[in-house]
């Protein structure tokens, strides 16, 4: 029977270093286990990022969730690949990068026209559930413990 541990840290709460600091704080543990996989939660929505290496925070007027949101997820990717870059082949850490899908996370409570947003949720978004299938496909799968540094959607 494998044993599983999970460390959930949600970047959307932390600033844009948070999980990466974690992640390589921890490093020297996880190393340490017979086999880990490193699992980042990203979005397609990286497809519209831009790391702003200049203005790093969006400072000085520059801030816009939107904007924000993609360039964490963009890090997010290129974190998960330079980490994977950095271990090496002969490791025994596997990173992934994740898109769970669009899910009904009821983020909609909090935004103008409400009724509206939990329709259109319902008809295009998945539920918790099924999001957590491309998560759970890379902490499990066995075909994927010669693969490191990939980016998968659900």
């Amino acid at each position: 029977m494998n044993r599983v541990t999970t460390f959930q840290v949600t970047s959307h709460y932390f600033p844009l270093t948070g999980h990466f600091l974690l992640t390589l704080t921890l490093m020297p543990l996880i190393k340490k286990s017979q086999r880990a996989r490193i699992i980042t939660v990203s979005s397609m929505a990286y497809m519209l990022g831009k790391i702003h290496f200049e203005n790093i925070n969006l400072k000085n007027n520059a801030y816009n969730p939107a904007k924000a949101y993609a360039q964490s997820k963009l890090a997010n990717i290129l974190f998960t690949r330079e980490l994977a870059k950095r271990l090496g082949p002969k490791t025994n850490v596997n990173a992934y990068a994740v898109h769970p899908g669009i899910i009904d996370s009821q983020f909609y409570r909090d935004v103008p026209l409400e009724r509206l947003s939990k329709f259109i949720s319902r008809i295009f978004y998945i539920n918790t559930e099924q999001g957590a299938q491309t998560t759970l496909y890379c902490a499990l799968n066995d075909s994927l413990d010669n693969e490191s540094g990939h980016y998968y959607e659900y």
